[in-house]
């Protein structure tokens, strides 16, 4: 990646909360782990939100941190949510690391930076680790999950269109009121796995078969705040 020096080495010493909390007023959902949210629907049932960017190496790193942590760094569960670290490195030019104790500019590279280099089951199994870590909330129950085309469909009118290449540092939100990345920077997994929304520099959301990716994927969550019954 022509915009970063080369780190020999890459590490992450994150200090996060992983409540996730449902803001009484305004059209957001933000969580204590910096991640920001944007309403894209709304019905009778409950509501859905999408992530205003994608899910961030930082984040990725302390999900394996705390994988780790529960199922033991040899353990199958834990094996299988290693990315891929040599197409990291291939497009990045530094290493994936775990989460260990780094120089500060080490931390505020990562959070900057799309996660690639993994599967779209290892993209399911984080969101399954985001839904089980969230606040239990007697009137709504939260759902996570990859987003489908219609969510993006839904999401564009919210999002800011810009023509950012592959692997460019991700935008800083506030209180999730814009959207970025939908037609430019890494390609996005879809719901199923088989898709994926297209990356590079494009103005409009283009969709297509993952076996045509010529982007690095990454990708997002969605929301869906559900009223219980």
């Amino acid at each position: 990646m022509k915009q970063f020096i080369w780190i020999g080495f890459l590490c992450l010493n994150i200090s996060i909360s992983l409540e996730v909390s449902a803001q009484s007023k305004g059209k957001t959902i933000v969580s204590k782990d910096t991640q920001k949210y944007r309403l894209i629907d709304a019905n009778k049932y409950g509501k859905t939100y999408l992530y205003n960017e994608e899910i961030r190496v930082s984040d990725y790193s302390f999900f394996l941190y705390m994988a780790g942590k529960e199922y033991g760094k040899d353990s199958d569960k834990y094996k299988v949510l290693i990315p891929d670290t040599a197409l990291f490195l291939s497009e990045y030019h530094f290493c994936f690391a775990y989460m260990e104790k780094c120089p500060d500019y080490i931390n505020q590279l990562q959070s900057m930076l799309p996660m690639i280099g993994i599967s779209y089951s290892q993209a399911e199994a984080y969101c399954k680790w985001k839904e089980s870590m969230h606040k239990p909330n007697k009137k709504y129950t939260f759902v996570y999950s990859i987003p489908a085309e219609k969510d993006y469909e839904s999401a564009v009118k919210y999002a800011t269109i810009t023509q950012r290449k592959a692997l460019s540092s991700l935008q800083q939100t506030k209180r999730g009121r814009h959207i970025y990345g939908l037609t430019d920077n890494v390609a996005e997994y879809l719901s199923g796995g088989d898709m994926i929304i297209d990356g590079g520099n494009n103005v409009t959301l283009q969709f297509k078969s993952i076996l045509s990716a010529t982007e690095p994927i990454g990708f997002r969550l969605k929301v869906e705040k559900i009223k219980n019954r």
